[in-house]
């Protein structure tokens, strides 16, 4: 036997699709601006997304155009080393070590840019 559930149109009241549909309170008025406002909150969040992507990408091409820069700098260190070698390396290993460091900036800068979801 059957435990009783009153019925409202061949459904019962613990139906989903009944219950999806009762009004508890909601305004119908406004079911078309909530739709609005979601599509308004994708735009903004894509936008967000898109600027953030393209921080990462400006962050990235400094970084670059440092590593250049620092590169350049490291070659010129090492030429004047071979010249005079009695100047060690020292000046030469903290310059293409920090040349280096702002490579891996770079690298993870645009690896973020390209995981930004």
């Amino acid at each position: 036997m059957q435990a009783y559930a009153p019925r409202y149109g061949g459904r019962t009241l613990t139906d989903s699709r009944f219950l999806s549909k009762m009004d508890f309170g909601y305004d119908r008025r406004t079911e078309g601006r909530d739709k609005t406002l979601d599509k308004l909150g994708e735009l903004f969040g894509r936008w967000l997304r898109h600027a953030e992507r393209l921080f990462h990408m400006l962050v990235g091409l400094i970084f670059l155009v440092l590593t250049v820069a620092g590169a350049s700098v490291s070659f010129a260190e090492w030429q004047y080393y071979q010249r005079s070698p009695s100047v060690g390396l020292v000046r030469f290993g903290l310059l293409a070590g920090f040349t280096g460091l702002l490579f891996i900036f770079c690298l993870y800068s645009f690896l973020k840019a390209r995981s930004v979801r």
